[in-house]
């Protein structure tokens, strides 16, 4: 075979499977098209997103968000406790503390807290270390609609 029928046979065979492609896809696309429908119409079906009261989101209210620890002896371990109470239809239940910092360290109510309820989280702060005024926070993740709040403290820590 010379070169010339070899790249007509080449192109040939190529031909074939392009049309073959083609026509297969052209074929599948109407039962494709089917598909889409069918899942439209289930989705269609879902009922709507669960309510507050389905899902059981609360509400909450802490007596405070910030605290200040005023002065500070460098070295000392101090501690605070915020308290809240759960103000809404359902129990409480914090998910995740993450304070800013590890000299931060967080207990807190790890029970659900039923409603109208108070709970607890408490941070100690260990300002070995620290020199200055300090700012720190601590990203704490509940079950209610906002899902994250943010409680601070501060304080300036002095060397003796």
């Amino acid at each position: 075979m010379s070169r010339l029928q070899t790249i007509i046979a080449s192109v040939s065979t190529f031909s074939i499977i392009a049309l073959g492609l083609i026509l297969f896809a052209f074929t599948g696309q109407s039962k494709h098209e089917e598909f889409v429908y069918e899942t439209t119409d289930i989705a269609s079906e879902v009922s709507e997103p669960a309510t507050d009261i389905e899902s059981g989101i609360t509400t909450v209210s802490f007596d405070e968000l910030t605290h200040d620890f005023g002065k500070i002896k460098e070295g000392e371990i101090v501690s605070h406790i915020f308290s809240f109470t759960n103000t809404g239809m359902y129990p409480l239940k914090i998910e995740d503390v993450k304070p800013s910092c590890g000299c931060t360290t967080p207990k807190w109510s790890k029970e659900e807290v039923m409603p109208g309820e108070s709970g607890f989280l408490e941070v100690e702060f260990n300002s070995a270390g620290k020199e200055g005024q300090q700012h720190k926070t601590i990203k704490v993740t509940l079950n209610t609609e906002e899902k994250m709040m943010t409680l601070s403290f501060e304080g300036e820590v002095v060397k003796e």
